[in-house]
């Protein structure tokens, strides 16, 4: 896999020295655009020369870029959402390759009337191939759906057309008549398996660490492993790298807690933990409520190596653990203990090998496991683990001047289901594996 990495690198250095060299006639604008308060990368900002019809919009790092600009002077205009606008004089000489990079500050918005206008084929289409039925919802949109007990974002995609619950108390999707099982669930990158928390009445993202989500509800590529139904796509939080920050919430359901710190002058740190307190609290005094918790938790660096390279490493964790006893009152009397959780983990560099190529290169693993202990419920001895991992080296690589996006992955998925079963003097161990070892 190594040598392989190794071709890949140094067909993207001679791919981007042939892109930066052949259209030296005219120059092209290119750079990031952040929020000032934090310094998270804005995603869909849109810059563009003002009184032309020339423009692009910003992707999920943040980074845009304009090809293809006749030489000249130029007024740069970014703008987004719910931020003031950034105006800026340039000149641009024969094959220049200009960067600008922009701090938005955040600003009230005062409405009045509203005109949509556009061409047939607006820029940043041009640039970033969108898929078709492809929604983008911020993080604002998920929190003002009216819910109950607290936030949840599987719940809040139940209310979106296309999308059906399969009761009130699931948290399951089922989109277009497809099954929860059909659909992929990413997590900066990562695959992430059985996203429920209580059998699937709660999801296990906590939305507090939430960048930006997008669900495909059909039409995608080939990429995502042959799923048939829907892919969401999960960017967590990068880091405040202004100043700390912090926040903390109690709900009827859990407590969380969200951490965002600079790392130096040049990163960030994000983390979150968020568990249950049933527990400690009720279940202390109320015996049918059984002995249950969930805890989850993330964490995310993110590091400006320089202005052509950054690097991002994340992590998540999370685990469900029920321990029920069928009559506290009785001494050894029968109960279950039963385990779950995912751990996953992604490291991601990004890469501007020129104005024009811009590429994507991630190492993701994750692992989902459960173990069961019914040994108490029988005279003999009973348990029962499974798992499945998911090592996977991926990327994708864009080259703009060209419309060219290329994807690749390689993965080596492994899962396993082992059974106990010990009767003394009688029955011993039986173990059967599916794709590997245990």
């Amino acid at each position: 896999m190594l040598k392989k990495l190794l071709i890949l690198v140094f067909v993207l250095i001679a791919q981007g020295s042939f892109v930066s060299g052949q259209d030296r006639q005219n120059a092209t604008i290119h750079g990031f655009v952040y929020d000032a308060a934090n310094g998270e990368a804005l995603i869909g900002a849109n810059v563009y020369l003002d009184k032309t019809k020339i423009g692009s919009s910003t992707n999920l790092s943040g980074y845009y870029v304009i090809p293809h600009v006749p030489i000249g002077a130029y007024t740069v205009i970014v703008r987004h959402i719910g931020y003031q606008s950034y105006k800026q004089e340039i000149s641009l000489a024969e094959g220049e390759a200009k960067t600008i990079t922009v701090s938005l500050q955040a600003q009230s918005i005062v409405t009045e009337g509203v005109v949509i206008s556009g061409d047939s084929i607006p820029g940043a289409q041009r640039l970033y191939e969108r898929e078709l039925s492809t929604l983008e919802i911020s993080l604002r949109q998920i929190q003002q759906i009216p819910q109950v007990v607290e936030t949840d974002l599987l719940r809040s995609l139940q209310t979106l057309p296309g999308i059906m619950p399969v009761s009130d108390f699931s948290s399951a999707l089922y989109v277009r008549g497809g099954t929860p099982d059909q659909n992929l669930y990413l997590m900066d990158g990562t695959d992430v398996y059985n996203p429920e928390h209580a059998f699937g009445v709660f999801s296990t993202f906590n939305t507090d660490a939430i960048k930006q989500i997008e669900l495909s509800k059909g039409g995608f590529s080939a990429k995502y492993g042959g799923r048939l139904s829907s892919v969401l796509s999960v960017t967590n939080l990068d880091g405040n790298r202004e100043r700390f920050e912090a926040t903390g919430s109690i709900s009827l359901l859990s407590a969380k807690t969200t951490l965002q710190m600079p790392l130096g002058k040049s990163g960030s740190l994000s983390g979150s933990l968020r568990r249950t307190y049933f527990d400690q609290t009720v279940a202390k005094f109320v015996d049918e409520v059984p002995d249950y918790y969930f805890l989850d938790g993330n964490l995310k660096a993110f590091f400006d190596l320089d202005s052509k390279n950054k690097l991002t490493i994340s992590g998540y964790g999370s685990t469900d653990d029920l321990n029920y006893t069928f009559n506290k009152k009785v001494r050894d009397q029968a109960a279950l203990k039963y385990d779950w959780g995912n751990r996953t983990g992604s490291v991601r560099w990004t890469r501007i090998f020129s104005p024009q190529l811009f590429a994507n290169l991630w190492i993701t693993g994750s692992r989902f496991d459960s173990n069961a202990d019914f040994s108490q419920l029988f005279d003999f001895v009973f348990t029962e683990k499974n798992y499945i991992s998911d090592p996977k080296q991926c990327g994708q690589i864009l080259a703009l001047s060209k419309k060219i996006f290329i994807s690749f992955t390689s993965m080596k998925r492994r899962a396993a289901l082992s059974t106990s079963t010990t009767n003394p003097g009688t029955t011993p161990p039986i173990f059967r594996a599916i794709g590997g070892p245990p």
